[in-house]
Formats: C-alpha cells, sequence, structure tokens
C-alpha cells in the first residue's frame, strides 16, 4: 500500500515537471480577439424589448449630459430626441459607436459600462442616429450588422435623435405594454421624459424612509408587488415580495454594478450589499412589530436564520415553524413544551388530526425545504449549531436536544384512515333528519354557487359516513359525505349549522376526489376564500338559515325533541317594541287620512297599493288626533259642548254624561255632513282612537284609502304544571271589523260561529305545547271524564 502511494505521488510531480517545462518554452502572449459572431449577439441575443432598448436610448441620453428626452411612438416606429452632445466628429463615430465595448474613461458616462446597449434597438428595425451633420442608418436584417454613414452639413441636429421603422409593425396590445413598461423602466431618471406628449418621471414628492449619500427607500406596505429596484432612476429589476416579505421603492444615487443586460445585480456589490442589509433589517423589523406574520415576511426570516444573517435569539420568539394545518409556533415554545417531532406526508388527513391533538408537532411537508435540509435531524443539528454561536440561545441547548424527533409511519396511533359511508335506511333518528336537513342546505348551496361560476354547479348527494380523520370527504363531482359525528353539531344552536355549511363550501371547492390525500392548492384557497367572503348572493349564511331551518322541522315530522338551545333561545324571547303594519290601498289616502297619520305616532309610507307602517306598543300621542279633530270643528263653526258647565248644571254624572254625548253627536253628524264623512269615522278619530289598532280600523271604514291591514304580534311563553308551554298569538287581519274569519255580528248570533272560533283558540292552546309526551299527557287529561266534570264544574 506504501509503493502505491508513493508511486501515485511521483506520477503527479513528473506530471507537474514536465508541464512547468512546457510553460516556459511557450512563453509568447496571445490577446484575445473579438468574433464576428459576438457582434451578432450583441444586437440579435440580448435579453430585450423594445421597452428596454427605448431605455438604453434615454440612459445614453443621459451619459451624454442631455437634460431632456421626447419621445414618440406608435405602431410603425418611434423617435428619441435629446439634448445632449451627441457626436462630435467621424472619429468619436469611428470609436464609440462603429466599435462595441469600447470602454469608458471614468466619470465620463453616468451609466455607460460596456457601449454595447444600443445594438438592442438594431434588432428590432431600420434604425437612424442623427447628430449634428452626421447620419448612422443600420438595417441588420437586410443589409448585416454594419451601418452606412451619411455627411450633410445641411441637415444637421443639436445633441441626437434616434428614430427607425419598426421591422414587423406591433398591435395594439403590445403598443400599450411597450408604454407601461417604458413608464416603469425611467419612472425615477433624473431628466424631464416624455412619451406621446405624456410625462414618464415623476414629480410626486415623496417623504422617504431612509435617505443618504447613497439611496432612498421608501416602504410601501400597501403595496403587494415586491421591491422596485432602480439603478440612478433608472429601473433594474423587480425583487419578488417572498425574498423578503416587503413591498418598497429603492433608489441608488450612484451606478450599481449590472450585468450587460441590466437586469441582474452583482453580489459583491458594496451598494447592493447595503441594500440588502436595509432589506433585512426592515423584514425583521416588521416580523417583530407584527401581531400575524405574513408567510412572506415568515419565510424572509426563516432565509435569515438559515444564512446566519440574524441571530437566533432574536427571533426565537416569532412563529416560524409551520404545522401541516398551517398554525405556526415559535422556536421559544417548542423548546419549552419540548413537543415531539414529526412531518407528515403530503396530504395526509392522519396528520392534520394528529397535529390537532397538540400532543405532537407535526411539520408541513414541504416545511423542511424551507430550512434547507432533508430531515428532521439535519434541522435539530443546524439549530444546536446556531444556539451554540449565542450565549443567550445556549440556555436553550439542552431543550432543543432533548427533542423527540418521530417517524411518521412508525407513530402508533388509534386512529384508522378507513372512511365507511352507511346506509341512510339503518341511521338514527335525529341523524336521518339531519341528513335530510343537509341534502335541502346542498340543493340551496349549489344554486349560490353557480350563480357566482362559470359553469353549472351540480348539487351533490349527501352521505352519512364514518371516519376518524375526515369531517367529510367527496368524490368532487356527485356526492359529499358527512362524518356522523359533524351532525351534532346542529344540536348547538344555529352556529353549528354554520360550521356545517363551511364543511359543505369546503367540499364543495373539490372538484376532484379526497378520498385519501387531502390537498389545497392555491385555486382551492382562492376560490374557497372568494365563494365564503361574497357579499351579493351571499352563499354560507343563507345555507347554513336552510339547513337549521329544515333539521328543526324534519325533528318535528320525526315527533323528536327540538335541541334544547332552541328551547332555550325561546324561554326568555327579546321583546320588540314595535309592531310592523302592512295594508291595502285603494287610490290615495284622503286629505283627512293623511293629516290624521301624520299627527298619529306611526312611521308609514303609502306607496301605490301598499301601505306599511311601523307601530310603537306604547300608545302615547294619539291624543294628538283627538286635539286636531275638535280644532277642525271649531274652524267649521261648529259650537263644542262646555262639558265642566254641564256637569255642574246636571242631576248626576249619568244625566251629564248623556246630554254631553247627544251634543257631542249632533256636531259629528254635522262635520260629516259639511264634509261627506261618515258620521262613525268622525266620531272614533276624536273619541276612540287610543291605539294603533282602533286607530287604523278607523281609517278603514271610510273612503280614506285604506280598506285593510295586518301585522303579527310576538310569541309569548308561559309554564303550565312545569312542562314548557307556548302560545303564538294569531295573525290580526282587519276589514271592516273581520277577526280570522269571523264577523262580529255573526258570532253574537251564531252560537256554531262561537264554537268554531273556540275550537280555534283551544287548537292554538294545545299546539303551543312542545314536549310530544307533554302534549299528550295534556290532553288525556283535558278529554278524560275528570277533565270534562271539572270543566262542567267551572263557574
Amino acid at each position: 500500500m506504501n509503493k502505491f502511494i508513493t508511486g501515485i505521488k511521483n506520477m503527479f510531480s513528473n506530471l507537474a515537471h514536465n508541464n512547468a517545462e512546457q510553460t516556459v518554452e511557450n512563453n509568447e502572449f496571445h490577446e484575445f480577439e473579438v468574433d464576428k459572431a459576438i457582434i451578432n449577439d450583441l444586437i440579435h441575443a440580448q435579453n430585450g424589448t423594445i421597452a428596454t432598448a427605448l431605455r438604453e436610448l434615454i440612459m445614453n441620453a443621459i451619459d451624454a449630459g442631455s437634460t431632456t428626452c421626447i419621445i414618440a411612438l406608435n405602431k410603425q416606429g418611434f423617435s428619441i430626441a435629446d439634448t445632449g452632445a451627441g457626436f462630435a466628429d467621424k472619429a468619436s463615430i469611428e470609436q464609440v459607436f462603429k466599435r462595441f465595448g469600447e470602454p469608458h474613461q471614468e466619470g465620463d458616462a453616468v451609466f455607460g459600462r460596456f457601449r454595447i446597449g444600443r445594438g438592442q434597438i438594431m434588432g428590432f428595425g431600420v434604425i437612424t442616429w442623427h447628430s449634428n451633420s452626421f447620419k448612422m442608418h443600420t438595417d441588420v436584417r437586410h443589409r448585416g450588422n454594419g451601418f452606412q454613414l451619411v455627411e450633410d452639413d445641411n441637415d444637421t441636429y443639436q445633441g441626437c435623435t434616434v428614430s427607425g421603422t419598426f421591422y414587423d409593425p406591433i398591435d395594439d396590445w403590445d403598443l400599450r405594454s411597450i408604454k407601461e413598461e417604458l413608464s416603469k423602466l425611467v419612472k425615477f431618471a433624473d431628466l424631464d421624459i416624455s412619451l406621446n406628449g405624456i410625462s414618464l418621471t415623476t414629480d410626486e414628492q415623496i417623504e422617504w424612509d431612509i435617505e443618504d449619500d447613497e439611496l432612498k427607500i421608501k416602504w410601501c406596505p400597501q403595496r403587494r408587488d415586491g421591491i422596485m429596484l432602480y439603478s440612478q432612476g433608472v429601473f433594474v429589476k423587480e425583487i419578488p415580495r417572498y425574498s423578503y416579505g416587503l413591498d418598497a421603492d429603492i433608489i441608488t444615487k450612484r451606478q450599481l454594478k449590472l450585468n450587460m443586460a441590466r437586469n441582474e445585480i452583482s453580489e459583491v456589490d458594496p451598494l447592493w450589499k447595503k441594500i440588502d442589509q436595509h432589506l433585512k433589517a426592515q423584514s425583521l423589523t416588521i416580523a417583530k412589530k407584527s401581531q400575524r406574520m405574513s408567510e412572506e415576511t415568515r419565510k424572509s426570516v426563516i432565509y435569515q436564520l438559515v444564512g446566519r444573517q440574524v441571530h437566533l435569539y432574536d427571533v426565537m420568539h416569532l412563529p416560524l415553524l409551520k404545522d401541516c394545518r398551517g398554525r405556526c409556533i415559535s422556536l421559544k415554545t417548542l423548546a419549552k413544551n419540548l413537543t415531539p417531532l414529526t412531518v407528515a406526508p403530503k396530504g395526509s388527513r392522519l396528520a392534520e388530526k394528529l397535529a390537532a391533538r397538540k400532543t405532537i408537532f407535526v411539520f408541513a411537508h414541504d416545511e423542511l425545504r424551507l430550512w434547507d435540509v432533508s430531515t428532521l435531524e439535519q434541522w435539530v443539528e443546524n439549530l444546536l449549531e446556531q444556539a451554540l454561536e449565542n450565549r443567550y440561545t445556549l440556555m436553550r441547548y439542552d431543550q432543543w436536544a432533548s427533542l423527540t424527533l418521530l417517524d411518521f409511519d412508525s407513530i402508533n396511533t388509534e386512529f384508522d384512515e378507513s372512511m365507511v359511508l352507511l346506509s341512510p335506511s339503518k341511521l338514527p333518528v335525529r341523524v336521518a333528519a339531519a341528513r335530510s336537513a343537509i341534502a335541502y342546505a346542498s340543493g340551496v348551496m349549489s344554486k349560490r354557487i353557480t350563480k357566482h361560476s362559470d359553469y353549472e354547479v351540480n348539487k351533490r348527494k349527501i352521505f352519512i359516513g364514518e371516519s376518524d380523520v375526515a369531517d367529510g370527504w367527496t368524490d368532487g363531482m356527485t356526492y359529499i359525505a358527512v362524518n356522523m359525528a359533524m351532525t351534532t353539531l346542529l344540536d348547538s344552536g344555529y352556529y353549528g349549522a354554520v360550521q356545517l355549511s363551511l364543511l359543505l363550501l369546503h367540499e364543495y371547492c373539490h372538484d376532484s376526489q379526497d378520498h385519501g390525500s387531502h390537498e389545497h392548492d392555491f385555486d382551492f384557497f382562492e376560490r374557497y376564500h372568494d365563494l365564503s367572503s361574497t357579499y351579493r348572493d351571499e352563499i354560507v349564511g343563507h345555507t347554513a338559515t336552510s339547513l337549521f331551518n329544515r333539521y328543526l322541522s324534519e325533528l318535528g315530522q320525526r315527533k323528536e325533541m327540538l335541541p334544547k338551545e332552541v328551547v332555550k333561545n325561546f324561554k326568555w324571547p327579546v321583546v320588540n317594541e314595535s309592531i310592523e303594519v302592512t295594508g291595502v290601498l285603494k287610490g290615495k289616502l284622503s286629505p283627512l287620512a293623511k293629516a290624521v297619520l301624520d299627527l298619529s305616532p306611526l312611521r308609514y309610507r303609502a306607496n301605490g297599493a301598499r301601505f306599511t307602517a311601523v307601530s310603537s306598543r306604547c300608545n302615547d300621542g294619539y291624543g294628538r288626533v283627538s286635539a286636531y279633530m275638535e280644532k277642525q270643528f271649531i274652524e267649521a263653526g261648529l259650537a263644542i259642548p262646555d262639558e265642566r258647565f254641564i256637569h255642574r248644571m246636571a242631576d248626576n254624572y249619568q244625566a251629564a254624561n248623556t246630554i254631553s254625548k247627544k251634543e257631542w253627536a249632533t256636531i259629528y253628524a254635522q262635520y260629516a255632513q259639511l264634509h261627506s264623512l261618515d258620521v262613525e269615522i268622525v266620531t272614533r278619530l276624536h273619541r276612540n282612537c287610543s291605539n294603533a289598532n282602533t286607530f287604523l280600523q278607523t281609517l278603514c271604514m271610510d273612503s280614506t284609502g285604506l280598506t285593510s291591514f295586518e301585522y303579527l304580534t310576538l310569541t309569548s311563553m308561559t309554564t303550565l304544571n312545569g312542562a314548557d308551554f307556548s302560545h303564538t298569538l294569531p295573525l290580526y287581519s282587519h276589514r271592516n271589523y273581520q277577526y280570522q274569519g269571523f264577523n262580529t255580528e255573526d258570532m253574537a248570533s251564531s252560537s256554531t260561529k262561537r264554537a268554531e272560533f273556540a275550537l280555534k283558540r283551544i287548537n292554538s292552546v294545545i299546539n303551543g305545547i312542545n314536549n310530544p309526551i307533554e302534549k299528550q299527557a295534556f290532553l288525556s287529561q283535558f278529554l278524560s271524564t275528570d277533565g270534562i266534570n271539572a270543566l262542567e264544574l267551572m263557574p
């Protein structure tokens, strides 16, 4: 073995000696030469667009000392005119126009470095440079990579104008895109630039958050488009938001070191390093201040931590660790709780259930990639390595070293990942009621989702299933299965119906089966967000209301007890002090009706054939109607009875009251005759209107326009022998003294009508007993001999 190693060493030694001798013998120095193919690449293969090619010409104008730059652009071509130095003589044309890559002298240019930028525009058309008395014409497509030089002392231009005709005319879409791109590229350029008469450079006064001799930074948290980087006011690149979790405009005051295409930065540029430090510091500051860290900020801090650009101590309290459910915790919390760690397989439902228990921290399947590791062991190793670098985090070293790492496949759990559909005929009664209600709600949801989609969303059939790992699942097209355990939510009240509606929406957003893996891509989250947060034709709330109401109806049909939450809510009903009234108008309201309505405490509206009003349960205010009528009597010249005098002169109260009524009756008749009114309506408006009910009844009696009205009262509650007892007051309807279909005159003369009315009232009382067992017990007692005798013995 030693001889073999010695032989290898001798072989390498001989090779080195021979190479050294060859180097000494061939010591002639050869300069590089520029191949013609490179010129072709500089013109045709640069990473450019028409907008970036025009930007190069603008930067040339800045380098030439121009203060203005006027651009004209249409579908066929363009022109750019500046007021710079231009080309003074043929020698300068030979030196800097003919020759690509002519080096600049220190300080003779702001942007120029390679002298190749003008080549970009040559690839798009026939181009002419006109400066002083010189014109340089290029047509690389037809005449090759060169130019024709023309000198004409009678045609001069102070500065330089570049004009061209495109080889391929551009369409409206491309024209607009070029204008928008060019506007972004030169937004902060240090000269006046106009495009087709519109200024491209900003003149707004900006308060920069950071400014020194080298750069200016404006943080723009209201935007979501990342970081816009400008080198001396000319756009370089857009740094994606996820890189730092920031939005900003950054303008350097000196030139950044860029590549030939001017769209990438040199990583060794000291100015860029300075910008990078500002960005990282701001990202960390936002992370520390944010109550809820954005995903972009979280990733940015992780990248900095992995790259050793921030100390572990500075970010220990930030929620950087994300589990498979999307919930985040801090490294400090992890160290404190010493929760075992595992990594979830992609789309595992079991992982979500384990994470929900909070007994194991289940990393998202792609989370380790952010930390630049492939295993949990590597992640912990890196964490411990950084802990040793700082005396403050060294205290956590033992805790992190004690973390338990688990292989997901080896976790012993009682969860069964199977999903079983149950036969509808074998479901318990309440579960069957819930299934029918959810099926009805599924139809409501599918119709409402269709209104927000560009295609028909078919109603999915509802099954009840059993699973340890899924609340619901679907085949993405025909059915949705709901875990039987979820149906108990409906017995918890309306909020349970909301939760089930959200579950339905979740499954409707899956357009493919999710029996096994349960993955949510960006399209899923975007659709779920749009449908759950829409306000036009709202989905979740309407579905939940339909679902809950249908569930209560299904329970009633199956003679099942209502949920305790429902009964509980009706034990203490909210007392609404306002009553909504709906009426029918025949023509317009009469002047009398309008006058007394305006004086009454009713808030009313008469619209076409519909009369609506809001009445307060408080009956104050109708005295103004009586006072108004009395004032009308006086204005009509009618003598108002002196009731005090009548009471003094009469023998007794009854006699005085009789005389007073007789005199008032005369006034009512006279006023009614004068105004062609029914005497009864005049009488009631003055003497008998004490509440909304009698007031509106009065207006229905004559040609005031109002012919009928109706309103609903509240449900009242009481207790009968310890059993919950409810009695709903009926719908009152008034049409010329009509009461629930029973005319008062018929009821007075017909025992049959009175009996029919009594039976309806008794039926309302009996149906108010909610508990079926208690209702049956009451009926048995009520219809028994003892019950009948008890009724007969009542006085």
